[in-house]
Parts: structure tokens; sequence; C-alpha cells
């Protein structure tokens, strides 16, 4: 029988700039198991579900659930500023003091 972590379909770089969805679903039965006494799954709290307005108003494409409460933009403008990368760093000149 296949684990069943072995049975999620591979996460591209381009899956994470063209879907506006969950990319992977995090199954506690799927992870790794945990030796003594840790073992038990039964006694492990489920994580509930996220809320319709969470999922509105915070990022959590990559595998449903919030870490960090990063707001989705509100705007195709706000998303491409987020976009923007930093300018290249000038390199430093060496000078000598003294």
């Amino acid at each position: 029988m296949d684990h069943p972590s072995s049975l999620m379909r591979p996460i591209t770089f381009k899956d994470f700039s063209e879907k506006d969805e969950v990319l992977a679903q995090i199954e506690l039965e799927a992870q790794t198991p945990l030796p003594p006494p840790f073992d038990n799954l039964a006694a492990e709290p489920r994580m509930a579900p996220l809320s319709d307005t969470a999922r509105e108003k915070y990022e959590c494409g990559l595998d449903d659930t919030i870490a960090v409460n990063i707001p989705k933009p509100k705007s195709k403008e706000e998303e491409d500023r987020r976009a923007v990368l930093p300018q290249r760093a000038q390199p430093h000149r060496l000078t000598r003091f003294g």
C-alpha cells in the first residue's frame, strides 16, 4: 500500500505563479510517524478547516493554513507592487584607511 504522501502530485514553480487554489493539503496521517509516546494519531488535535472569510482575507494558498497573517492584495496594482524585487545591491568599494 502506498504511503498517502506518495500519492500527492509534485508542485512546480509554475504552480505558485498561476494557480489561485490550495497547492497541497496536509493530512495528519500522511506525515512521518513520530516515536512513542507521540505516535498516537487519535490523541492529536485536528485542525479546523479555514473559514471562507479567512481564505478571502489572508494568503493561504500553499497548504490551506495561515502561519503568518499575510493579507491578500486588494487590487492588481497592490499585487504588482508586492511582486517588485529590490534593486540589486551595489558592490562596496574597498578603501584603505590610515
